[in-house]
């Protein structure tokens, strides 16, 4: 925790000004330290904003190792940045030009929020049509932008451009899995809580209730399935300064998400604004600084475990999957529901075949060696943020 918590520290120096206790400038001059603090930094996307406040606090040098690397580190995420806003802007300027209307997500509204766009990082363009208009919208920008198609799942499109940018083609927002069935029917109106954007007449972006609201919904789905990382916590450290996007209260309490909002906002002031953590925030911290790749793996299983009745009832629904999950990964079953016990060999078939083996395996001896103390801790956070 030392290292993150010197991560933090740096943050709030170089994001908001924050003076930094001497204590932690002297740790920081060393490089053993730096080099500590910007791996941390990278496991969760931040590499580029721990290299800014690095500099800003003029603790880097432009003469060695450490110091060009930071200076790569933000090169390069200014350069995806232009690349993203490039291709972000002849896709807006095309669906407008069809009388297309569109929703941007994520990362293309909340980085207005961040002191410079570039600093909010994205791997990727995210935006909603309506589900009447996808073929015709991702028609539009393969035949016209020269993008090409990548995949399809039952709630968006993957496509990529000539630059190699991908873009993600929602029509809807609903993913494979649900927070509740409240939550869901919210996000599903999502389009009675646009907004124009400025200089558009088809394109629009969520009102800041809505954003909120959604940022939330998106985060408890990622702490479901086993982490999300710092960036949603920044996000909302941000947002929250700025008067304009304050949630009202009823979405939250209507999709039930009061507990997870007020827990997401208190980690977020420990974070960045150098609160003192309690016993709740330690304890969900402690879930989302170990959700890195194989963490997130055991954190998913011991969330399941209980949920699920304990460890063999867990893997059990991870091999046989219900109906009301398999549904999503394939939309004909849900005029189809006979069609149940072959798509569940359907779905074996592509785990095995289709490059999901060595996670399938992963996830299944995760299911089974998770540790009680693990599974009970989980529990605990899980009835707290009321998932």
């Amino acid at each position: 925790m030392e290292t993150y918590n010197l991560l933090f520290e740096l943050l709030r120096y170089g994001l908001f000004g924050k003076e930094m206790a001497d204590e932690s400038i002297e740790l920081l001059k060393s490089d053993e330290e730096k080099i500590k603090v910007l791996d941390a930094a990278k496991k969760h996307n931040l590499g580029h904003l721990a290299a800014y406040s690095f500099d800003k606090a003029q603790l880097v040098g432009v003469n060695n190792a450490i110091g060009q690397e930071c200076i790569t580190a933000q090169m390069t995420a200014v350069y995806k940045y232009e690349n993203l806003n490039y291709e972000l802007q002849r896709i807006s300027e095309l669906y407008e030009k069809e009388k297309l209307p569109f929703i941007l997500l994520k990362g293309a509204v909340i980085r207005r929020y961040y002191p410079e766009p570039w600093m909010r990082s994205s791997c990727d363009i995210d935006i909603l049509v309506k589900e009447s208009d996808i073929e015709r919208a991702t028609e539009a920008v393969k035949t016209k932008l020269g993008f090409k198609l990548l995949g399809k799942t039952h709630h968006d499109i993957q496509l990529s451009s000539p630059a190699q940018v991908t873009f993600e083609l929602h029509f809807s927002l609903l993913g494979n899995d649900s927070i509740n069935k409240e939550a869901d029917k919210i996000i599903k109106e999502v389009w009675n809580y646009a907004e124009p954007l400025e200089g558009f007449e088809y394109g629009f972006r969520m009102n800041d209730d809505m954003l909120w609201f959604y940022h939330i919904v998106h985060l408890a789905k990622h702490i479901k399935n086993g982490g999300c990382g710092i960036i949603p916590f920044l996000d909302i450290y941000i947002m929250e300064r700025d008067s304009k996007s304050k949630s009202k209260l009823t979405l939250l309490k209507a999709g039930g998400l009061e507990k997870v909002d007020t827990a997401s906002r208190a980690l977020a002031e420990v974070y960045f604004g150098g609160k003192e953590y309690d016993g709740n925030t330690l304890a969900l911290s402690e879930y989302i600084l170990y959700g890195d790749i194989e963490g997130r793996v055991e954190n998913r299983a011991a969330f399941a475990s209980k949920k699920g009745g304990g460890k063999l009832k867990s893997v059990f629904k991870r091999v046989f999957c219900p109906y009301d999950v398999l549904k999503y990964r394939y939309p004909k079953l849900k005029n189809n529901k006979w069609l149940f016990i072959p798509y569940q060999f359907r779905r074996w078939f592509d785990i095995l075949f289709k490059g999901g083996r060595k996670k399938a395996i992963k996830e299944f001896k995760a299911n089974l060696n998770v540790s009680d103390e693990k599974v009970d801790k989980v529990s605990r956070l899980r009835q707290d943020l009321g998932l």
